[in-house]
């Protein structure tokens, strides 16, 4: 590992280097960093992801610190997402996996991502078949079962010979690579670039990343809000529609019905049909693609919430609008979907 100076962070600011613009700093910690003073962390950083466990849904495997961590970022209002270390070496260990972090984030209200830390030496022993299988498993359970984003967090050479399929390209990657330049070959949203950066409130060194999408931080985390029956954080509407024809409505109700096998009415007039079959089949993900998306955009856009250009493809403009749109009405942050299609909607 190569050597590093002691990095001093100056905060949820942007940062000037040589006369180049950095990104946004966050954290990553584990019990291995001790008891953190919060409070003291909360300046200089714009976010955190927080280790909840390893390995299968065994109690003893949590992170002891986890519990504490997490509170205390929801306390304070800082950004946070998590992360599992994995050993998962079978289908069976992957499912486990997922339920040992959805058993920890019950009641959490994240805004960054959930990231699977693969980066265990079986990774080796495994094809990148296997490994992409695995990680869809990983990922489906999740996010059937919580509105947020899910990612993969490994180091640069895994990315370039094992981790290198277009299923790992789908969702949020985070890459570890100790040095001066940046990762090269493939996207990325964060950058874990040393091991020995110094926060005051951490005793000894921590992890330091460079955060390159500021849309991942989403909502500031809010304990008042209640997690909904469709998973997400804010309230569960009760349904009080207008009755009243509405052309954008019917552009959808349209859309849905010459694209996706929807039989409800298309008058332009929004009724329960419509919002259960959107809630049960359609979310809007970063690098999805189609009508329903250049709807979603233009619906944002009139709402207020710049989605970027109209043109069907959702990249990073329409997901910060989407971030905004779900933090104005306290949704949980990360894809659009569920109760956020009453929302957009009804406005």
């Amino acid at each position: 590992m190569p050597n590093f100076k002691m990095l001093h962070i100056i905060p949820n600011k942007t940062l000037l280097k040589g006369g180049y613009v950095m990104q946004k700093q966050i954290i990553d910690v584990s019990h291995h960093n001790g008891e953190i003073d919060w409070n003291l962390v909360k300046p200089h950083i714009a976010g955190a992801i927080i280790r909840c466990g390893y390995g299968d849904d065994i109690s003893s495997q949590d992170d002891t610190q986890w519990s504490r961590n997490s509170a205390q970022c929801e306390k304070l209002g800082i950004p946070y997402g998590v992360y599992l270390y994995s050993y998962a070496a079978t289908q069976k260990q992957a499912a486990s996996e997922a339920a040992h972090v959805l058993r920890l984030i019950k009641g959490k209200h994240l805004s960054l991502p959930v990231y699977w830390d693969m980066e265990e030496d079986t990774i080796a022993k495994l094809t990148t078949r296997q490994l992409e299988d695995f990680y869809q498993i990983f990922r489906s359970q999740i996010q059937k079962s919580i509105s947020c984003k899910v990612g993969i967090y490994s180091n640069d050479n895994n990315f370039k010979t094992k981790l290198k399929g277009d299923v790992f390209g789908r969702d949020s990657v985070w890459i570890a690579r100790y040095a001066a330049a940046k990762p090269e070959g493939r996207k990325f949203d964060i950058w874990q670039y040393t091991s020995k950066g110094s926060v005051p409130g951490i005793s000894g060194n921590v992890d330091m990343n460079y955060l390159y999408d500021e849309s991942l931080l989403g909502a500031v985390p809010s304990p008042a809000l209640k997690t909904n029956m469709m998973g997400q954080r804010g309230p569960t509407p009760v349904r009080k529609y207008s009755m009243l024809y509405d052309s954008r409505v019917q552009k959808l109700q349209i859309i849905l019905k010459e694209n996706a096998g929807y039989t409800g009415r298309t008058d332009g007039v929004a009724e329960d049909t419509l919002y259960t079959f959107l809630s049960k089949n359609y979310t809007v993900h970063e690098k999805d693609r189609g009508n329903l998306i250049r709807w979603t955009q233009e619906r944002l856009n009139d709402l207020g919430y710049d989605a970027g250009y109209a043109d069907g493809y959702a990249e990073s403009p329409t997901m910060n609008g989407i971030a905004r749109f779900q933090n104005a009405y306290g949704l949980g942050v990360g894809y659009l979907g569920g109760t956020d299609w009453y929302y957009m909607i009804e406005s």
